[in-house]
């Protein structure tokens, strides 16, 4: 019994790294963004596994993964929420990236405050 159950688990690990290597051999895969832990819920492995085979594969990880894509998409012609949808990413996270690197986006419709910008002008308001 006890055999099977390491046979599974091996079995498990060879069909994840398969699958990681396809994954990671093209970047418009639509898993090729995920993030390790939701590679391990749809493997069926633990995050430790995915982490070591994306090791052994000299892969970077999700965040190195999405500024890649970010410094090969022109990022002028979509805006924040466009590229979000289009890289599987909170608004907020690909925000601080796009921030972070410069990028010019084109602008939302209705520009979105971060919440520390919203909590400043609502104690400003509070107090006056």
């Amino acid at each position: 019994m006890q055999r099977n159950i390491d046979k599974n688990r091996k079995n498990r690990g060879v069909l994840a790294r398969h699958y990681l290597q396809t994954v990671f051999k093209n970047p418009k895969h639509p898993m090729y963004t995920a993030s390790d832990t939701d590679f391990a819920r749809d493997l069926n492995v633990t995050r430790l596994t995915v982490i070591n085979i994306r090791k052994k594969l000299h892969m970077e990880n999700r965040h190195n993964r999405i500024i890649d894509l970010l410094k090969q998409i022109d990022t002028t012609e979509y805006t924040l929420r466009e590229l979000a949808a289009l890289l599987d990413l909170k608004y907020q996270n690909l925000y601080k990236l796009v921030r972070m690197l410069k990028l010019q986006t084109r602008p939302d419709k209705k520009p979105i405050e971060s919440m520390i910008e919203f909590q400043k002008k609502s104690k400003q308001t509070f107090r006056s």
